[in-house]
């Protein structure tokens, strides 16, 4: 049995659609390729892109996404 996602050519996404699939922001994107801590990327006709595979298998990728409601922040007892 083939896989039919197997023949489709890779998806990629630009730096803002990459961001919001991380659940980051654009600029910490951008710091993260700056610093080379963040996805493997690739440039296509002067364009930053980032394909869906390695999106989801960077090993950090559950760890860099917010949590869905943060807790709140404590007061101090000063």
């Amino acid at each position: 049995m083939t896989d039919a996602h197997a023949s489709l050519p890779p998806r990629y996404l630009r730096t803002p659609e990459a961001a919001r699939f991380l659940g980051l922001s654009g600029r910490t994107l951008e710091k993260h390729r700056t610093f080379g801590t963040g996805p493997t990327y690739r440039k296509i006709g002067g364009r930053v892109v980032y394909r869906v595979e390695d999106l989801q298998r960077l090993p950090r990728y559950k760890s860099l996404q917010r949590p869905q409601n943060p807790a709140p922040p404590r007061l101090s007892d000063s």
